[in-house]
């Protein structure tokens, strides 16, 4: 069988019927990591107590423009007063569930319909989803819009890395693109990168990719972004150095267990006054190593994705809102590290999908790819073995329904939502049966 052949019984790499069946697959996946949210319901911490007591309490455009934590959330926002509106409030969670499932099929949707040439073996497209959907420790940002910030983020990022679509889908990037700046911050930093890569490649599609994000940008900055007081900007580089040990390296290749050690070690360090020269030497060798095999491999696609995850990596680090050594907790503000986690590991999945071709490759070259492919499936072993003993809050919480049917008895009560500790309040004012309300 000639290279590139696909046997007469398997559907082609562009088979719709394939397409729709990995897109069907990891929609479950991402359910199956959940499955309490899904049987029980869930509004997690903002989206209950923020953004849907906005929507039940306020009319619904205050609602939709309405920032929170200094930035405009126009996805939470406008998921959550479609879940008043059209829902009775024991069902709204599942709306908010599946606008945000939707918004985090979104990447999926991106690599599935990509047509770059490192993605065609259905290997590295299985391979490119699962990355994507099992990061460790990253349950948090899971099916609730909250989270669909940094999904969007990683779609802007994917449409800079890959390459220009020939034809069609252009209305559904240019979407994702603008929509992404006005769902939070993190999307703003790529813009640079997308002016940079345009000019790189001389190319005007990449461009006029670039518009309807900073249209996104400067709105989202013109109009709703604002310092929120109390939270920090700002990280030591020692400490930032640590954290990316701990979550970028750590976690990903050993596990979440041998992080909660380290985590421990690095705290004690830090306490006694000793410095952390073991974490802070390895992130900069990991980090020097990498950057120089690409740079040697020449791999267009991985370069973006790992300088925009470096990229985002300091940002969301140095803007997080338990800034300095609360990050370097493990369970702890976990959404900051699945963008710099996920682009690391699809960057490495670029270069292992290079050609294994040992007559024709340097020694070297063949060893780094193989090497690669190595990695790339330890890094999917780590993330099954996390899925199936997830350790973070956001895997359990209260049965809304539950919830629900006490505060419909005493409209004092507290509904208590996810995560632990957590409670929205609504008032008797919003107890009402019609749809139209709530």
């Amino acid at each position: 069988m000639s290279r590139g052949t696909v046997p007469g019984w398997l559907p082609s790499r562009e088979s719709p019927c394939l397409r729709v069946s990995l897109l069907i697959c990891f929609t479950l996946l991402v359910c199956l990591r959940l499955p309490e949210v899904v049987l029980h319901g869930r509004f997690w911490a903002e989206e209950g107590r923020v953004f849907y007591v906005r929507a039940a309490t306020m009319p619904w455009p205050k609602a939709l423009f309405d920032p929170f934590a200094g930035y405009l959330n126009l996805v939470a926002s406008a998921a959550a007063i479609i879940a008043r509106w059209i829902s009775p409030l024991e069902y709204a969670p599942w709306i908010t569930t599946t606008i945000g499932l939707a918004i985090q099929c979104c990447p999926a949707i991106l690599l599935i319909s990509s047509k770059d040439d490192w993605l065609r073996p259905r290997a590295v497209l299985i391979a490119s989803l699962l990355l994507v959907g099992l990061p460790p420790l990253c349950e948090e940002i899971w099916l609730q819009t909250l989270g669909s910030q940094f999904q969007l983020t990683l779609c802007c990022v994917l449409i800079l890395g890959l390459d220009l679509p020939r034809s069609g889908g252009a209305w559904f990037r240019g979407t994702l693109l603008f929509l992404a700046p006005l769902s939070g911050p993190s999307a703003i930093a790529v813009l640079p990168l997308f002016l940079v890569r345009a000019v790189v490649d001389r190319s005007p599609g990449r461009l006029y990719q670039a518009l309807p994000l900073g249209l996104g940008t400067a709105i989202q900055l013109g109009f709703f972004y604002a310092h929120e007081p109390g939270r920090m900007y700002g990280i030591a580089p020692t400490i930032l150095a640590c954290v990316i040990f701990i979550k970028q390296l750590v976690v990903p290749l050993i596990g979440k267990t041998a992080g909660i050690h380290e985590s421990e070690i690095i705290q004690m360090d830090l306490a006694t006054h000793h410095y952390p020269w073991l974490p802070v030497s390895a992130t900069l060798i990991a980090f020097l190593s990498f950057a120089a095999i690409l740079i040697r491999q020449r791999i267009a696609v991985a370069y973006w994705f790992f300088a925009s995850g470096c990229l985002l990596a300091w940002v969301s680090y140095y803007g997080a809102i338990n800034g300095g050594q609360n990050l370097l907790l493990i369970g702890n503000d976990e959404r900051y590290s699945f963008l710099p986690e996920v682009l690391s590991a699809l960057s490495l999945l670029a270069l292992a999908a290079s050609q294994l071709r040992p007559f024709r490759q340097s020694a070297a070259r063949w060893s780094i790819t193989l090497c690669a492919r190595i990695l790339v499936v330890w890094l999917l072993l780590v993330g099954v073995e996390d899925a199936a003993s997830p350790l973070l809050a956001s895997a359990e919480g209260p049965s809304w329904l539950a919830e629900i049917a006490i505060w419909r008895k005493d409209h004092t009560h507290r509904i208590a939502i996810w995560p632990a500790g957590w409670f929205m309040t609504l008032g008797a004012a919003n107890d009402c049966q019609s749809n139209s309300i709530l």
